[in-house]
């Protein structure tokens, strides 16, 4: 809404940005990279396309680089060239002096952001975590996953029609058209036509491209916003293309919601067949799908959680865990003592702790 209201004709860029970073990584919504994403689009519309500075676009900026400083490892990357196209705002000659003492503070904050980012690859909370951050950007590009594999056929086909490729003719145009429609509706329906490849899992591990999809398009909006005229003749194909890309991708995140609605039906079924702490392996989530229906959401430090949050009427019988112990996980559910205290809730765990008491 921000970016739009401040540059409606460069917003293909937050629509391409969202469908080939955002919609390829953020099915199951963990982690400050998300916040990084969402925030950095208006800072940059601000920094290269409000021109003249306004006070409400000037209020946008603010506010925007100050969250960023809660983004932590993405803005060691995404900080610094921020900070350089603000300060080059500020020091830009026919600014008023409040225009420049804004880009100057956004600026400041952008550094800052940096700043607490390298503090946190340095120090991680999780050194696991950091480890799968840089296993998933060698995953994203040779086992890409169903949509990203896809972003990539999808771009490819951008550039080469927006550098003169004829990949349009006027003759088979309504033939071409209907073979890309099709692309998309199949690029659409990948979690239910391959119901086993659909993972959470997978989804988390391309995590990465919310910080290499923004930094490769800082590249491109500062040169629309050197060489716009170059772009204006593409204007029509970047649109297009950067529109049916986020089609495809918000049509792949209904059909998975549509899956996860499905997977959550088999947990409950699950929850009330069982008693006690129960291994995945030993149930029907065992395999990856069946009858169409994927068994794939499970998450391992999350399932414990995902068990109470969907147990029939709060009365907690039994607990699904993963067959490994995780590195981290937000409390044991082998341990009474450490169960959540969520009886004001409603939530009653009396079931499970007598079966958990009589395995032991």
């Amino acid at each position: 809404m921000f970016c739009h209201w401040l540059a409606p004709r460069h917003f293909w860029l937050v629509m391409l940005g969202c469908a080939a970073g955002y919609l390829n990584a953020a099915f199951m919504p963990v982690g400050e990279y998300i916040i990084a994403h969402a925030f950095f689009w208006p800072v940059l519309f601000v920094i290269l396309f409000a021109n003249p500075l306004k006070p409400l676009a000037a209020g946008i900026l603010i506010v925007s680089a100050a969250i960023l400083l809660f983004s932590y490892e993405s803005l060691l990357f995404l900080g610094p060239p921020l900070a350089l196209l603000a300060a080059w705002r500020s020091s830009r000659g026919g600014e008023k002096f409040w225009v420049r003492i804004i880009f100057a503070f956004a600026a400041v904050l952008l550094v800052l952001a940096a700043l607490i980012a390298l503090d946190g690859i340095i120090y991680p909370q999780s050194q696991a975590n950091l480890g799968g951050f840089k296993h998933g950007i060698k995953w994203i590009f040779t086992n890409p996953t169903w949509t990203t594999a896809w972003s990539f056929v999808w771009l490819i086909l951008m550039g080469a029609v927006c550098l003169g490729r004829k990949i349009f003719t006027v003759r088979y145009f309504r033939l071409e058209l209907a073979l890309f429609a099709w692309i998309i509706v199949i690029w659409g329906l990948g979690p239910i036509l391959h119901p086993e490849d659909v993972g959470a899992d997978r989804q988390y591990e391309s995590r990465p491209l919310q910080l290499m999809v923004p930094f490769a398009l800082m590249v491109v909006a500062w040169i629309l916003s050197v060489w716009p005229k170059w772009f204006e003749a593409q204007r029509n194909y970047l649109i297009g293309f950067s529109a049916s890309f986020l089609l495809a991708q918000s049509l792949w995140m209904i059909a998975a919601t549509w899956q996860w609605h499905g997977f959550v039906g088999v947990w409950r079924g699950m929850l009330a067949t069982y008693r006690g702490p129960v291994l995945l392996k030993n149930t029907s989530f065992g395999t990856p799908s069946t009858q169409g229906q994927t068994l794939n959401f499970d998450w391992y430090w999350a399932n414990p959680n995902l068990s109470i949050l969907l147990a029939p009427n709060g009365k907690v019988q039994s607990i699904i865990l993963s067959g490994v112990t995780p590195s981290w996980q937000p409390f044991d559910p082998r341990d009474p003592e450490q169960l959540p205290k969520l009886q004001r809730y409603g939530v009653n765990y009396d079931d499970y702790v007598k079966a958990l008491r009589q395995s032991q």
